[in-house]
């Protein structure tokens, strides 16, 4: 599959979004955090790396550090990143 695509997201009031994705081998997606915002990226199957970091599956990471999360799939790989306020 190419890159995520936004689902019909259950949304609590602009809450919180989320991300559901598979991502081949060496495709990468982009997601531009908000100011007062926050993300989690769980790993459900495959490896990525975040912004550099390496992660596998069942890890998981959270920021709220302002500015692009970059993914960048290592092998075939199913994550969930969410937006939250």
């Amino acid at each position: 599959m190419a890159d995520p695509q936004p689902h019909a997201s259950t949304r609590a009031a602009d809450s919180f979004q989320h991300l559901i994705g598979m991502l081949q081998q060496l495709a990468g997606f982009a997601h531009d955090l908000k100011e007062g915002r926050g993300a989690w990226l769980q790993i459900a199957e495959g490896a990525l790396t975040l912004n550099g970091i390496a992660l596998q599956t069942g890890d998981g990471a959270s920021t709220e550090q302002l500015g692009k999360l970059s993914l960048t799939a290592t092998q075939p790989t199913e994550a969930i990143l969410f937006d939250l306020n």
